[in-house]
């Protein structure tokens, strides 16, 4: 895709918020999905696909998303997932961007799905030791 424009701050004209998994939202699983795709001459978005997706259920006080295992007690870094992906894509094909290039344009757009158990910890996590550092 050399030939396309990379545009790193397009703002969508149009978006939709994608619907929760409920796979996801009984399982008490925040995560996000980043789905890269091209802007057409239309500013309408095609060619989409997944480029990261993980899940989570704790945030530390720098924003960094980790999983903490309730059985083990351990808290893990967040993980790979696909829980997101088929709401993302959806939603992503919804997108509509004001396209004033003419040719098609490379972009991506982070759907974020956060759980109302979310876990928030005022400190930064050490996954070595497995403690909270407060910093």
């Amino acid at each position: 895709m050399s030939s396309f424009i990379v545009a790193d701050d397009f703002k969508a004209k149009a978006k939709f918020k994608p619907q929760y998994p409920k796979s996801a939202y009984v399982k008490r699983i925040s995560g996000y999905a980043v789905v890269d795709f091209l802007i057409n001459e239309k500013g309408r978005t095609e060619q989409q696909s997944i480029s990261s997706a993980k899940c989570f259920n704790l945030i530390d006080k720098n924003g960094n998303y980790f999983w903490y295992d309730f059985e083990n007690s351990e808290i893990k870094p967040a993980y790979d997932c696909k829980y997101f992906d088929f709401k993302a894509l959806k939603a992503s094909k919804q997108l509509i961007y004001e396209n004033f290039v003419g040719k098609p344009i490379e972009h991506s757009y982070r759907y974020n799905f956060r759980h109302w158990s979310l876990i928030k910890v005022d400190s930064v996590i050490d996954l070595e030791s497995g403690d909270f550092v407060l910093k």
